[in-house]
């Protein structure tokens, strides 16, 4: 038995020098010449064989430079090093292509960020804070 429709959902992280759009042109021409005629040969007297893209929502990748005064004042208040990107999507990058570099810095864990039942410890909680406020007061007030 074939399903009559079957819907798929598909999430990809677009890294930064890569090009959504491009991205998304692939697809559609490897669906049209690929899979979409492998699905007709196997349905032999179906007419309405097809696969639709929709919804698409894309958001640029972001890279966060490292050198410079601010990367430098987060990396020494958070107490590390700049050492790969995020692996999951963000407003950064789209702040990024209009000038504004971002950087992905907060308490908790990664780990538990964004899941059922997400939390955060008090002392993660208070600390974020405590470093929050360094950030603030030696890059708005310091030397």
């Amino acid at each position: 038995m074939i399903a009559e429709t079957c819907q798929l959902t598909v999430s990809v992280r677009i890294t930064p020098g890569d090009q959504a759009e491009e991205i998304i042109t692939l697809l559609r021409e490897r669906i049209e010449h690929e899979i979409v005629p492998t699905m007709i040969s196997a349905i032999p007297g179906k007419s309405n064989v097809g696969i639709t893209i929709e919804n698409i929502i894309a958001t640029p990748g972001l890279y966060s430079p490292a050198d410079n005064a601010f990367c430098g004042l987060l990396c020494r208040v958070m107490d590390r090093q700049i050492d790969r990107g995020a692996p999951y999507a963000t407003d950064g990058g789209q702040f990024q292509q209009i000038g504004i570099n971002s950087y992905i810095c907060g308490p908790g864990l990664l780990e538990q960020a964004h899941q059922p039942n997400e939390s955060i410890s008090v002392s993660n909680f208070v600390s974020g804070q405590e470093k929050l406020e360094q950030v603030i007061y030696e890059w708005c007030v310091g030397t």
